[in-house]
């Protein structure tokens, strides 16, 4: 499995959000690592990286994350380390970049 080892840079007018703030429902795309460099490579080998799409499925004590077909449970400090955008946002931001 490959995965992204980018830097999560942003376009000017996204307004990050820690996923552990995130509503659950929402798909969200993943543009931002802020955890230690080795936490921050762990969040990407089990798929949790830059421009991922993923879907906060339920915000109880710990938070449960779909990452295509796999559910991963994560604690609220770690999801606060995973900024993400509503994937609406960022498919629009897209076209207007092609158009």
């Amino acid at each position: 499995m490959t995965t992204p080892s980018g830097g999560g840079g942003t376009s000017e007018g996204e307004r990050l959000s820690p996923l552990n703030r995130a509503v659950p429902g929402t798909p969200l795309r993943i543009r931002q690592l802020t955890a230690p460099p080795e936490v921050a490579s762990r969040l990407r080998e089990v798929g949790l990286f830059e421009d991922q799409i993923v879907r906060l499925i339920s915000s109880q004590a710990s938070l449960i994350c779909q990452v295509a077909n796999t559910r991963l449970a994560l604690s609220r400090d770690l999801a606060a380390t995973i900024h993400v955008i509503p994937a609406a946002v960022a498919v629009a931001g897209i076209q207007h970049l092609v158009s």
